[in-house]
């Protein structure tokens, strides 16, 4: 697996089709923040005193004491129980209402990375999106599963950490914490590569998961690889966002340490334009980084499932090793082979004389040519012999009048 090539063939994919930034803007959505603000009243009055040379805006003294009313006579409690129900169905909403768009964004991401690899040279919004909602009830089925199996594996989890931290006295912590991270990044590509199974190859939720499965523990060790590339990166880019808060807080800071009304103001003013213009930028910039793990991840499960592939090759079959020969050993002479024998059906002279280990047939047609050509030859012969015969015995008559020796 090229983890380079993957790396940079997915920045040039978000970076030439910047339609993908839309999508990524989507799975973003879905995405919890992991930093906390949090502000305390320790050291102030909401009486309007003052500590040291600061002092509180008059709209939080006035909720200060608002407040300190509300505790006094009892209606706090009913406020904050009908504040957090509130707060619970408006975080419920809005966590349906993310899920639904990180699904499209999620989806879009992997088709759109898969159609660019498969050919399509120019992407739309229309037609990515016309086809994430092909598979938006697949993915959204598996998102929902897979926050189920997380939530009862961390459950099921929770007892056995804690006993073994408390046996331990804390020190087994040094071998869970490892165990549990190991856990999570594969949870966490087990998700990843589902979702493109299923967008990418069309499959169903269990079998993009069987899919999932089968090629991350077949390739366990690249996937670990491009996983700890992708996430240890992300986590950088993420803290790289987080520094320009300090721009926000700094006025502020400034404000409360001036002390004086005008200061607190200006600080709270001038923060607040620093946080609209910082939100802006954070959205703008995880669009494209949502944007780039989507094509990432789609590209290393494509890597992965090509490794397989090629690991899948036959091997040249094995020739067998050549006997070894003695060299004191006598030479064995080939066996010779018996000349075949004409059939007994066969008539005489139907076969030609052989030649090696073979014999020549004939057929009745040329027996016969040659019966008749043997005939004649012999027929030839007889005549020839006459005609020398009677040349013979006219040569040897003796003249007329002249009387032939007697015989003794």
């Amino acid at each position: 697996m090229n983890y380079g090539e993957i790396l940079s063939k997915a920045w040039k994919t978000v970076w030439k089709h910047k339609v993908l930034w839309i999508f990524g803007l989507l799975a973003s959505c879905g995405q919890s923040g992991g930093s906390n603000g949090g502000s305390g009243n320790a050291g102030y009055q909401f009486d309007g005193g003052e500590t040291g040379n600061m002092q509180l805006p008059q709209w939080m003294e006035n909720f200060g004491h608002a407040f300190e009313r509300a505790a006094s006579d009892g209606s706090l409690w009913i406020g904050m129980t009908g504040i957090i129900l509130a707060l619970i169905v408006i975080l419920l909403l809005l966590a349906v209402i993310g899920l639904v768009l990180s699904t499209i964004g999620k989806t879009g991401l992997v088709r759109g990375t898969w159609d660019v690899e498969e050919g399509t040279e120019k992407l739309t919004f229309g037609a990515l999106f016309k086809q994430s909602l092909t598979y938006f009830w697949k993915v959204l089925g598996f998102n929902v599963l897979a926050w189920i199996g997380q939530f009862v594996l961390g459950f099921i989890a929770l007892f056995p950490v804690l006993l073994l931290t408390i046996m331990t006295l804390g020190c087994g912590l040094l071998v869970i914490i490892p165990v549990l991270i190991a856990a999570s990044l594969f949870i966490n590509v087990l998700i990843q590569f589902s979702v493109v199974a299923i967008v990418g190859e069309d499959r169903g939720v269990f079998a993009g998961i069987e899919r999932a499965w089968n090629l991350i523990t077949g390739n366990l060790g690249p996937v670990a690889v491009i996983t700890l590339i992708l996430v240890i990166g992300t986590w950088l880019v993420q803290f790289l966002f987080a520094l320009p808060v300090l721009l926000v807080a700094a006025p502020v800071a400034i404000g409360f340490i001036n002390g004086t009304q005008q200061a607190i103001n200006t600080g709270l003013i001038v923060g607040g334009g620093f946080l609209f213009i910082y939100i802006l930028v954070i959205i703008f910039l995880s669009a494209i980084l949502y944007a780039y793990l989507g094509a990432a991840w789609t590209l290393a499960f494509r890597a992965a499932d090509k490794r397989s592939k090629g690991m899948r090759v036959a091997a040249p079959p094995v020739l067998p090793k050549p006997p070894v020969v003695d060299a004191k050993a006598k030479p064995i002479a080939p066996p010779v082979k018996a000349e075949p024998k004409a059939p007994a059906s066969e008539p005489k002279g139907a076969t030609a004389p052989s030649v090696g280990a073979s014999t020549v047939k004939f057929t009745k047609e040329e027996l016969a040519a040659k019966k008749a050509n043997a005939s004649e030859t012999a027929r030839i012969s007889k005549d020839e012999i006459e005609s020398g015969a009677k040349k013979i015995r006219r040569t040897s008559q003796p003249p007329a009048g002249e009387d032939l020796p007697k015989p003794d």
